[in-house]
């Protein structure tokens, strides 16, 4: 996220904490996970989707304007 912002193509707000997916995994996946942190599974589903839509429509604009 850092690099795209860098790149001056920041991510809107409302997808700022996506970054704590990632540790949240690897904890999951990699110590022993005892169930301290939890996700709510909906709330990050809407989130994914939203920012699956938010990309896709980044991508379709930028076809769009390599296309003129």
């Amino acid at each position: 996220m850092d690099t795209l912002a860098r790149s001056g193509a920041p991510l809107p707000g409302e997808f700022e904490n996506l970054d704590l997916l990632t540790p949240f995994g690897a904890v999951y996946r990699y110590d022993d996970y005892d169930g301290t942190e939890s996700l709510n599974r909906a709330e990050t589903r809407a989130l994914l989707k939203s920012l699956r839509a938010f990309v896709e429509d980044r991508l379709r604009s930028r076809t769009v304007l390599e296309a003129t």
